[in-house]
């Protein structure tokens, strides 16, 4: 959106989920366009993605760009590159990032080892990952139950942790799943992992049925020990 526009609205549950006005959007990005059109135009990232698809062993059409280079920025941070399979081909992707990071050094931010960053050659890349095969219900509506709510709990399956932002499946009597509205958890809580903190408990109604999650909008804050996700001794 233009950087001179205000939101029409914020979400209540999540701040920093915004609505614009149609006409204040300047684009739309298509992960597999964007890649396509910087791959044609752009020499040294040809030679990357070309690096990753062997690296990776991928389809072209399994990848996508989206960040700051998929916005034309001349000289990204970073590239932002998505990965589209099912869950066994996401997994796949991911045991290859966390062999990489064990024959080289991981790339670190604030000393914490990303399990979706890694180094190639004189590029830093981060992964995200896209379930072709994604299941989950469509979440219509929320209402907050109760705020700053102490829990501990085990998760039971991590199928959704592949998401830029995690959704876990836990085994609370309370609530059935964790959200974590951050994209540093990207792929970093895995099943059989202990997950200790305070959320929001909030109620989801989704397709008919209603569910009890735990929203964590500030899991820096709200989770306790949340380095240990990163700091790993298999990494």
């Amino acid at each position: 959106h233009r950087m001179d526009t205000e939101p029409r609205f914020e979400s209540v549950l999540i701040p920093g989920y915004t609505c614009y006005e149609c006409a204040d959007v300047i684009d739309i990005i298509e992960p597999r366009m964007a890649l396509r059109e910087l791959y044609d135009r752009n020499d040294d990232f040809r030679l990357l993605v070309d690096k990753l698809k062997v690296l990776f062993d991928v389809k072209p059409e399994q990848m996508g760009l989206t960040g700051s280079a998929a916005l034309n920025n001349p000289a990204p941070g970073d590239y932002d590159i998505v990965f589209y399979g099912n869950k066994d081909e996401l997994r796949r992707i991911d045991s290859v990032i966390t062999a990489l990071n064990k024959q080289r050094c991981a790339a670190k931010v604030f000393g914490l080892s990303l399990p979706f960053r890694f180094v190639i050659g004189e590029h830093t890349v981060d992964v995200l990952s896209v379930d072709n095969t994604l299941a989950l219900p469509h979440l219509h509506e929320a209402g907050l139950i109760r705020k700053d709510v102490p829990f501990s709990c085990r998760v039971t399956d991590d199928s959704f942790t592949f998401q830029a932002e995690p959704m876990l499946t836990v085994d609370s009597n309370e609530f059935s799943r964790v959200l974590i509205i951050e994209t540093f958890f990207h792929a970093a809580i895995r099943k059989g992992d202990i997950v200790e903190g305070k959320g929001d408990l909030v109620l989801w109604e989704h397709d008919g049925k209603e569910e009890y999650v735990m929203l964590l909008k500030e899991p820096f804050r709200q989770l306790k020990d949340f380095s240990r996700y990163f700091n790993r001794d298999d990494q």
